[in-house]
């Protein structure tokens, strides 16, 4: 079972294969936007990816390799659409290229609670990338990333 942390590591290695430049990648202790990367492409292209896991990292958590409930697992996905959606939300009017993401564990509790928003990550441009127990990324999205 995958930790938040596993995810961030595993989307960023996937990133950098890309041509991605990582500009931060946070713990779980810290606030702000999990993932920031930056491809030079014209225009330049900044990601921003919210990621959430299946198990909590904190050993002391009783929650600590233990699968996150049925009830945890919608939050978890409502709070990473919100925060890339208020990054899109407040896209700057430069040369930039902004894109956004979340990063999931690939459980099928986590597919259907993205199921369930299919047509608002879609109309925002979202894209949705899937970790795998053997931290292979598949990236589901309308736009490139």
């Amino acid at each position: 079972m995958l930790s938040e942390p596993e995810v961030i590591d595993a989307v960023c290695a996937k990133l950098v294969t890309q041509g991605y430049r990582i500009l931060q990648q946070l713990g779980t202790t810290q606030h702000g936007v999990d993932i920031v990367a930056v491809k030079q492409t014209t225009p330049t292209r900044e990601l921003y990816l919210e990621a959430k896991g299946a198990t909590s990292s904190k050993k002391n958590s009783k929650r600590f390799g233990q699968p996150f409930g049925n009830d945890q697992i919608p939050d978890h996905v409502a709070t990473a659409f919100y925060q890339v959606a208020k990054v899109l939300s407040n896209k700057r009017q430069d040369k930039v290229e902004i894109r956004a993401g979340i990063a999931l564990p690939d459980k099928q509790k986590h597919r259907d609670c993205a199921n369930d928003i299919t047509w608002a990550l879609n109309q925002l441009g979202i894209a949705v990338l899937w970790v795998q127990e053997d931290r292979n990324v598949q990236v589901v999205s309308t736009c490139a990333l």
